[in-house]
């Protein structure tokens, strides 16, 4: 099956506080993926890394068979909003 995401090895450190540890996942098309977990779990810095708003560790992420992790002009698109509303001045 191809995949849409794969990570290998995905770590994420700030400093000596590590976020992230040896993360594999692999996501194929048509798959829904949900992640759960506790506050400070890593949740959001996973999906950050994906989205190359954060530079990993070490490890590699592939979007598409397309390394994100080494190239800003690779970024896949992606866009994140804040939970919370915010107005904006133009």
């Amino acid at each position: 099956m191809p995949r849409v995401i794969e990570i290998k090895g995905l770590t994420k450190a700030y400093g000596k506080n590590v976020a992230l540890r040896d993360v594999d996942l692999t996501i194929g098309p048509r798959e829904v993926v949900g992640l759960i977990g506790p506050n400070g779990a890593g949740k959001t810095t996973l999906i950050k890394l994906i989205c190359s708003l954060l530079r990993p560790t070490r490890g590699t992420i592939a979007v598409n068979g397309r390394d994100v992790t080494k190239d800003v002009a690779t970024r896949p698109g992606w866009r994140t909003w804040p939970r919370t509303p915010a107005i904006m001045n133009q």
